[in-house]
């Protein structure tokens, strides 16, 4: 029942596969085949060329196959787990051949895929990986909640002599899906090929990992809140400024944004001067992104001492967007400071009151250190 979406002016081939019934629901000997009858279209346009009938099968009911159950290995439980972590386990897997009698059937995996019951995007994870050993067998993306792997390449790390079983783990990078789940789960058997090889048929798996709903595997991974780190740029390079001067570039800093949007609430810049400089000559400092829109009303610098540290505190919101956010301060010098003295301007990331921040998202604090770091 879920839709297949083919592009306009491409074309897609589908195989349509069934399972047999056991040997003693079904007579050997029949002739059946499949066929495609009807296709109903999401809005409008026409099919044409239907019944597309199969080729005719015959029937057996006498040959006894290899046996296959997934499990869950390694339970990943319910964790969280940072934003933009890399190489983490979300799922684990155990193949078991279960062949009994004399026969030493093998069987080989030659296509798993996961379902998301989660609630990620598509593009909140990457570099899906599935590894047996910590060995890489194959890559793939999410699409549609869907992580098909092929291992149709993959020959002697997926194929088990009767009795053996296997483990297999999913590895991704958690680029984003700040506040959002992922919970993997087989959701079908017939999302997955597993052959016997000695009879050259596919079977179907059995086993408790097989679920159509959350459940048959215990891993769901909640992603963090955003992260931010700020660093200086050089937009602003030091050098000489006029007193009694107004919108003068006094620094600029990088603020990156990890996960999801956001919230600066409280920001507050350190101001250190020297010799007779006092932070209170710097007034209406006002911080501006890379197209010069305003993001705080214009803040004056406290502190009346010469060449001892004061600051400036805003309390004005203004949202960041994932990614590099390029900030450039301004603001106005008053006709105080002498010839040879000189301000440095920093973000204060020391205390916990003079920077709050939380994710738009996920509606979390961003903490000092753990997820707001300066470099």
């Amino acid at each position: 029942t879920e839709n297949i979406t083919i592009p306009a002016n491409t074309s897609k081939t589908y195989i349509l596969v069934g399972n047999m019934a056991a040997a003693a629901t079904m007579v050997g000997g029949n002739v059946p085949s499949l066929a495609i009858t009807s296709v109903t279209l999401v809005g409008t346009g026409t099919v044409s060329g239907l019944p597309v009938e199969g080729n005719k099968l015959t029937t057996n009911d006498s040959l006894t196959l290899a046996a296959a159950t997934f499990t869950e290995s390694s339970v990943v439980n319910s964790v969280t787990k940072q934003v933009g972590a890399t190489n983490v386990m979300l799922a684990s897997v155990k193949l078991t051949n279960g062949t009994t009698g004399s026969d030493a059937k093998k069987v080989q995996m030659e296509r798993l895929t996961f379902y998301n019951f989660g609630t990620v995007a598509d593009a909140d994870i990457a570099s899906f990986k599935l590894k047996y050993n910590n060995e890489t067998l194959a890559t793939a993306s999410m699409v549609g909640k869907y992580i098909n792997f092929d291992l149709s390449a993959c020959v002697d790390n997926c194929i088990l002599d009767k009795g053996y079983d296997r483990v297999f783990e999913v590895f991704a990078d958690l680029t984003a899906g700040s506040g959002r789940t992922v919970d993997l789960g087989i959701q079908y058997a017939a999302h997955t090929s597993v052959k016997d090889v000695t009879n050259g048929v596919y079977v179907t798996p059995t086993g408790a990992a097989i679920s159509t709903a959350t459940g048959g595997m215990t891993n769901t991974i909640t992603i963090s809140q955003g992260k931010l780190n700020v660093t200086k740029v050089n937009d602003v390079p030091a050098g000489n400024i006029a007193k009694n001067a107004t919108g003068i570039a006094l620094a600029s800093w990088n603020f990156n944004v990890v996960g999801e949007p956001i919230d600066v609430r409280t920001l507050v810049f350190k101001i250190t001067p020297t010799a007779t400089g006092k932070p209170e000559m710097l007034d209406s400092m006002i911080l501006y992104d890379k197209d010069g829109k305003a993001l705080i009303g214009g803040v004056d610098g406290v502190g009346a001492s010469a060449a001892t540290v004061g600051y400036a505190t805003s309390t004005d919101t203004f949202t960041l967007n994932p990614g590099d956010n390029i900030l450039t301060l301004k603001g106005t010098v008053d006709n105080n400071p002498a010839a040879g003295d000189t301000f440095q301007l920093g973000i204060d990331m020391t205390n916990a009151t003079n920077f709050v921040a939380r994710g738009v998202n996920s509606s979390l604090d961003i903490t000092l250190a753990t997820y707001a770091t300066p470099s």
